[in-house]
């Protein structure tokens, strides 16, 4: 395809190495995204968690014998604590462990390359990237998935503020209906 818009010349030792730089380049900055997908949903994780113990901490205060806290706000609770909990679940999710490939090729391939007398330049850059073709597409089904998730586990922290409102005030109804009739 592209020898066909390009007129079809053979590139130069320098074109040749800047081709392989870029792929490179591209190859380590999906891994980089990778990294750092996991290092948000890391840190989302614990605020979750903080969060949802807290809100479960209101749950039992609320369900004790004792209630210290109304059972309107308990049950308002319990909302936001399922709400950070699934939002937890898909920080995991993006968080996910797998096969990555890094990076640079094994020793072996340029012991093939090196040994192997019929391998010039070009044979040997092409199949370094038809290699860094197919790595690349399993890193980037990777950070598809795990963006997803932490996309997803984003969306429930915002939306517990919302549920637990909304589970609160249904719950809350019933209790405006005997102080009126009251």
């Amino acid at each position: 395809m592209y020898r066909q818009a390009y007129g079809g010349s053979m590139l130069s030792n320098e074109e040749l190495m800047f081709a392989l730089e870029d792929a490179r380049c591209r190859h380590a900055a999906t891994i980089e995204l990778i990294y750092h997908t996991d290092q948000q949903a890391m840190n989302l994780l614990s605020h979750y968690a903080t969060l949802g113990v807290a809100a479960a901490a209101g749950v039992a205060a609320a369900l004790g014998n004792s209630a210290i806290v109304p059972p309107t706000v308990g049950v308002a609770m319990f909302g936001a604590a399922v709400s950070l909990f699934v939002g937890a679940t898909y920080c995991f999710r993006a968080m996910e462990s797998g096969n990555i490939n890094l990076p640079g090729r094994d020793p072996d391939f340029w012991q093939w390359a090196i040994n192997n007398n019929g391998v010039s330049i070009i044979i040997a850059t092409n199949e370094y990237l038809k290699n860094l073709q197919e790595m690349g597409k399993i890193n980037a089904e990777m950070s598809d998935r795990t963006a997803r998730s932490l996309r997803r586990a984003k969306w429930w922290g915002m939306a517990t503020i919302p549920i637990s409102l909304t589970i609160g005030i249904i719950a809350w109804f019933p209790s405006l209906e005997s102080v009126a009739s009251g």
